[in-house]
Parts: structure tokens; sequence; C-alpha cells
């Protein structure tokens, strides 16, 4: 059933022009497809089963790809907030208003606690996920669920503009320019930066997933909300449009050569600790 939904939502995606969707479709795949070349033997075969055999790379699309489905579950009524967290300026993350309806981080917490077969936090979160899924948030549905969102949510977590400010929409409502045509300064941190070099989600999965062990495993070590604290610490530089307020091409590939190697960063770290959180629900 999942597999049908999920063929009618990628026709869907391709036309609908009011996504915004954190790293793009190719930044997700690429992070996915870092965080299965990383899974212990355990949380490999957990996940297959859990996917019958679907590829992570793909599933990671999947929470944007529903977007396009309707309903109150994929609306602002509900999931639509998990992919982003409000941080106003010059705060952080514990002292920023909770979002009624949720945010990136509470959700993860509600999915990590689906796998491992634990309570789920109350709130709106898990209200949502029991309408949702009728109650049971344990089935083979919820865990399907838990590991598409998860591995997405890790990915929007680590893209700077996804923990933007709510007044200008995380940089959506921010019009500049990128190679002679308009664009908002969230779609080039999504995609733009992304799809520079031309490349395959599985090429450049290949090209930049090639640390050291001792860096692996510094990256990997890092606590949710050290992603998030880098984030916001890159949300200062992602909202410097000086170089983009023109047409000059020069600025732009000065931009990109910039910025291009920073988001490629971040999607190695977002699938290094995607891979790190599966591997710890699947450690016992």
């Amino acid at each position: 059933m999942i597999k049908t939904i999920k063929s009618a939502c990628t026709i869907l995606v391709l036309v609908a022009s009011s996504l915004a969707n954190g790293f793009g479709a190719n930044g997700h795949r690429i992070i996915g497809e870092i965080a299965s070349n990383h899974l212990s033997t355990e949380a490999k075969e957990q996940i297959r089963l859990i996917l019958d055999s679907f590829p992570l790379a793909f599933e990671a699309t999947w929470p944007d790809e529903m977007r396009s489905a309707g309903g109150s579950f994929w609306s602002y009524e509900a999931s639509l907030n998990w992919h982003f967290i409000n941080v106003p300026r010059r705060t952080t993350y514990e002292k920023s208003p909770q979002e009624p309806k949720g945010d990136s981080y509470t959700a993860l917490k509600a999915f990590v606690a689906i796998l491992k077969g634990e309570e789920v936090p109350e709130g709106a979160v898990k209200a949502a996920l029991e309408k949702e899924l009728n109650g049971d948030l344990y089935s083979q549905k919820a865990k399907r669920y838990a590991v598409s969102f998860i591995v997405h949510i890790v990915g929007d977590i680590h893209q700077p503009l996804h923990l933007g400010y709510k007044s200008d929409n995380g940089g959506n409502s921010i019009s500049t320019h990128w190679f002679g045509e308009e664009r908002n300064l969230h779609d080039i941190w999504d995609v733009e930066l992304v799809e520079t070099q031309q490349l395959s989600y599985s090429e450049l999965a290949r090209k930049i997933d090639r640390l050291t062990p001792e860096k692996k495993a510094n990256i990997q070590s890092a606590t949710t909300m050290d992603w998030i604290n880098e984030s916001l610490k890159l949300r200062l530089e992602a909202y410097d449009t000086s170089l983009l307020q023109g047409n000059d091409s020069d600025d732009d590939y000065k931009y990109s050569y910039i910025y291009v190697p920073v988001i490629e960063d971040q999607m190695v770290k977002a699938g290094l600790r995607a891979a790190a959180l599966f591997n710890s629900i699947y450690a016992d």
C-alpha cells in the first residue's frame, strides 16, 4: 500500500510548485545513501525488513513527497511542522518558545521511541501519529513511518535554513538571484548548491563519503542538540545574501565555491549521524 502511495506522490511532487524541501530530493537521497553505507549488520537487516528491501536513499524523500497528498496529517495541521525548527535570533533552541504542533526535534524523539518500542512522549506529535495510525504506534506501518521520517528529519536539521527565522519562512520569503534567475534563499541551500556539480545522488555520495575513521567517530559522537547548534551557527552565514543581490555570475560562482563544500559537509554529517542513530536503536 505504501509503495502505491509512494508512486503516486512521486508524480505529484514533480508538479507541485509549492514544495520547499530540506536539501531537495537529491540531497535527501545522498544522506540516505551515506546512512545505508554505515549501518551496522543488525540495523541494516531490521531496516530492510521494515522497508521491504526498498532503498533507504529513496525512502528518505517520502515525507516530502507526501506533502502533495493533502489531508490534515500532511499539512500545517500536523507533520509539516516536523520539517523545521524555529529559533529566534540571538537565542538557543532550549530557550525558544515550544512549537505547539511540534518540530523536527520533538518529532525525531517520537519516531526513535517507536522503533525502540518505548513510550512516545506526550504532545502534539504523538496525538497526530495516533490519529494517522489508528492508535497503533508500533505497527509495521508505524515503523515504516519512523524509518522514513528519521532519515529525513536528520537531513532537515543539517540544512541551516530549516532552522531559519519564522518571519521569512526559513528564507523562503527572501528573493535573490542565482545565475541570472530569480530564486529564494531557501531554494539555493536546498537544491542549487547540491546540484551545482550535476552529479547523481550516488555519484555525489561516493565523492563526499571519504572521511577517516577518526573524523567519522567524532561526527557520530555529537548529540542531536549539537547538530542543532551547528546549524544555528551556519545559519548566520546562510542569511548573508551580499553575493546574491545582482546578476553577476562571478558572484554566484564565488558563492558556490564557498558554500558547496559547506553543504557537502552537512550532508556527510547527516548521513553518518542518521546511521549512528539507527545503529544505536538496534544495538541491543
